[in-house]
């Protein structure tokens, strides 16, 4: 009898392990989910870290890392206004452009929101006084952008920005790509 009780006893523990241990696994896959306007969600890669916005427009702000790699990717995300055309623009502008193929644009519907996905390649030219405040300029060599813009059925516009070291963001331009065409409506 107490052989039988203690068998029971550690297949029960082994049991509730097992349960613990994929709940937690379930809870590590996930990233986080956010909301977009009230037009639906999106989930971030679970691989992102959570960071403090660093200026208070930024809604949301994340961090990208790759393993044995120096530095991280800044992804922000907010609402914002201005046309589509010229915040492409504008981000072009920051980078000077590695060639050609540093260049890549698509556009795309889910559900009624317009997707606008660029992809950007060369150096960075970093403003340090803030996007609008005056200061010096740092070009930021092997740099790269992925940015979204997502456009709701009101007009309502949405960004997501990921910018840093280019062999970081490249690592997660697939991640970034399947988490914004992902847009859940409710």
């Amino acid at each position: 009898m107490l052989r039988y009780s203690l068998t029971l006893l550690a297949s029960m523990t082994v049991v509730l392990s097992s349960l613990q241990t994929a709940t937690a696994e379930d809870a590590a896959a996930k990233g986080k989910t956010i909301a977009v306007f009230d037009a639906g969600t999106i989930t971030t890669p679970a691989a992102w870290r959570v960071v403090r916005p660093k200026v208070s427009i930024i809604e949301h702000e994340f961090a990208a890392t790759v393993e044995d790699e120096a530095g991280k990717a800044r992804v922000t995300m907010m609402a914002a206004t201005g046309s589509v055309d010229a915040n492409i623009a504008r981000w072009k502008n920051q980078f000077k452009l590695a060639g050609e193929d540093a260049v890549k644009q698509e556009k795309t519907t889910v559900d009624g929101n317009t997707i606008y996905l660029v992809n950007l390649d060369g150096a960075f030219k970093e403003k340090t006084g803030g996007p609008f405040a005056p200061g010096p300029v740092i070009e930021r060599p092997d740099y790269a952008m992925s940015g979204a813009i997502i456009v709701d059925e009101e007009g309502r516009k949405y960004f997501i920005k990921m910018i840093g070291p280019g062999t970081i963001v490249k690592a997660h331009r697939e991640a970034f790509g399947k988490m914004v065409k992902g847009l859940k409506t409710k």
